[in-house]
């Protein structure tokens, strides 16, 4: 996993594509995969580039690049000497960081732990409506 630049500011580093890119899922960004993929863009966004959709991978670049001056990016060029699967999690991370102040990998783990901590509740004190709550979440998984 690649630390983030700047993890405040979302910030992921892409120096493969050129010296000083950073992804960064800003609210320009988020507009635009909001119009593209729909109100259910985060799912869209991370099924698409499980299923290497070009298109994704496009959209997601084109808005969350940040290209400093007199620094040349070329987007055809992608994954940029990555693996597709390392190119997936920067550009997940980036918009975890910026929506949940996680990478994608930390907020899958506390997603989990709060699984977990729900489903010991429900153990401890059976719940009917609780227990169907949780089984509508992990069936979602």
């Amino acid at each position: 996993m690649v630390k983030p630049v700047n993890r405040e500011r979302g910030e992921v580093a892409l120096n493969e594509a050129g010296d000083g890119i950073v992804l960064r899922f800003s609210n320009d960004a988020m507009e635009r995969l909001y119009s593209e993929f729909d109100e259910e863009y985060v799912d869209n966004v991370i099924k698409g580039l499980n299923m290497a959709n070009p298109k994704v991978y496009r959209v997601a670049l084109e808005c969350m690049v940040e290209v400093p001056e007199g620094v040349k990016f070329d987007i055809a060029a992608r994954p940029f000497g990555l693996s597709w699967n390392d190119l997936n999690e920067r550009i997940l991370d980036a918009i975890f960081l910026a929506l949940h102040k996680r990478t994608f990998k930390e907020h899958q783990k506390h997603v989990e732990d709060e699984l977990n901590k729900e489903f010991e509740e429900v153990k401890e004190n059976p719940n009917p409506a609780k227990a169907a709550s949780l089984y509508s979440k992990l069936s979602k998984k």
